[in-house]
């Protein structure tokens, strides 16, 4: 394989990974080759990516793209958990969701609705991982010492709950957020998976740091659709 330059692009990227996202995917040559599968709902998309190594399959991860109810995080939380039965039936390994899925995106609220990892409110999402092996991904607003950060809460089956938190801001969300603790791989199933929330798809050194630490899959949290993400950058 060749040396990672010191920068990627994200087409570049997409040379080197599997990206996923709610925007859609792009499967790399060589080692692992993607199978799809979209189904949807009234209340949400869900693509079901199959990554295969030769003819095996050894993961399945199912991206939500939602309509999250403005700062009605009990109510997005039970879409969210229609939408994880619904990766469960189709035995996925993981479900990510979108940017900030479970209070909608809205900066100006973000204070208010900040929360942490082990909020009890989110208690139903670590038993159904803990329940059906599936590692979850959801999108929420969480307090830091300094301010919110845009994070996508993790849960996988019993172990303690991880927070990835946007690393870079898009200019206009710097007034709401800060900038958060964030780490470069998460393992599922055995293969590292980088992550990565909206507006970091256009950074390309976060794609470079996700492909020095071994990243084999790109896994984006998304709220924008792809012209909004090109507008944004």
């Amino acid at each position: 394989m060749a040396k990672c330059p010191q920068v990627l692009s994200l087409n570049q990227a997409r040379n080197r990974f599997v990206v996923l996202s709610g925007m859609g995917s792009k499967q790399r040559d060589g080692r692992f080759s993607l199978s799809t599968v979209k189904q949807e709902t009234s209340i949400a998309r869900v693509g079901l990516y199959k990554i295969l190594k030769a003819k095996d399959i050894v993961m399945k991860i199912a991206i939500a793209q939602t309509r999250p109810v403005k700062g009605d995080l009990s109510t997005n939380l039970k879409q969210h958990k229609q939408l994880i039965q619904l990766a469960v039936a189709n035995d996925a390994d993981a479900i990510i969701f979108p940017e900030l899925s479970l209070t909608g995106y809205e900066p100006t609220l973000a204070k208010a609705l900040a929360t942490h990892p082990n909020d009890s409110r989110l208690d139903e999402l670590q038993a159904l991982s803990n329940d059906h092996q599936l590692t979850i991904g959801v999108g929420l607003p969480t307090q830091s010492d300094r301010n919110q950060c845009i994070s996508l809460v993790l849960f996988q089956p019993h172990q303690a709950r991880r927070t990835y938190s946007k690393k870079y801001l898009h200019p206009d969300e710097e007034a709401f957020f800060v900038s958060g603790p964030n780490f470069p791989v998460l393992i599922i199933n055995e293969i590292p998976v980088g992550l990565a929330i909206c507006y970091e798809l256009s950074i390309p050194e976060h794609a470079a740091a996700a492909y020095e630490h071994g990243a084999q899959l790109y896994v984006a949290s998304v709220a924008k659709t792809l012209d909004g993400v090109n507008r944004a950058s």
